[in-house]
This record gives structure tokens, sequence and C-alpha cells, in this order.
């Protein structure tokens, strides 16, 4: 999700996310924490979580 800005980033503490792979394993996960001052997050994963997939984009679950 690309944010408009980074003050934006703040109301998503908590939410759900989920990463999916190509071959459709889904990661979930949930924000925990802001990551510098550019609207980065920083997500806690339920498990392993790949090195190869940070920084990659994931999808916010309602």
């Amino acid at each position: 999700m690309d944010l408009a800005k980074p003050d934006h980033a703040g109301e998503l503490l908590g939410a759900r996310v989920v990463w999916a792979r190509k071959d459709g394993v889904q990661i979930l996960g949930r924000v925990v924490a802001l990551h510098g001052r550019k609207g980065a997050l920083r997500v806690r994963w339920d498990r392993g979580f790949p090195p190869q997939a940070l920084g990659t984009q994931v999808k916010i679950v309602p």
C-alpha cells in the first residue's frame, strides 16, 4: 500500500497484514511499529518470513 503521507502510517498500528507468495502460500502478520520517517512499517509475522521478501508490498486485511 502506498501511503499518501507518512503521517497516515500511524493509523495502521495493530492492523493485520498478509504477504502472499507466487505459489499461493500466505503469511499473516501484524503492524507493530513505525520504522523511520518516510512511512515504513514494522511487522511481526506469525511464522517464519523469508529474507528475500523484505521490502516487498503486503495487503492490509480489514
